[in-house]
């Protein structure tokens, strides 16, 4: 159960990461990185690899897990690196709704 605004219990609704767009690419990183997404309230953080770059940046990306994020998440996401050197890419998900 999570918290409304009002402060009441209301039951938290999740949905899958099925497409991703990237809003920044970064810097520093290399094709297969792995980055999680930090979406706020994730029971599971999607994990998404790096398939091709423009220099540095991640310009094209794969998802690995579409994890379970809140059916509000909306905007761009940063995104902290599981493995490899790049940092600061930001990546917008689009979810597909898998029930609470």
């Amino acid at each position: 159960m999570s918290k409304s605004r009002a402060g009441s219990a209301t039951p938290a609704t999740f949905a899958t990461v099925t497409a991703i767009t990237i809003t920044a690419g970064g810097t520093g990183y290399a094709v297969n990185d792995v980055v999680r997404l930090d979406v706020p309230g994730a029971v599971f953080p999607p994990l998404i690899k790096v398939a091709t770059l423009s220099g540095s940046a991640i310009a094209t990306a794969t998802i690995l897990a579409g994890g379970r994020v809140p059916t509000d998440t909306t905007g761009a996401q940063p995104t902290t690196k599981i493995s490899g050197a790049g940092s600061g890419a930001t990546i917008t998900p689009t979810l597909t709704n898998r029930g609470a």
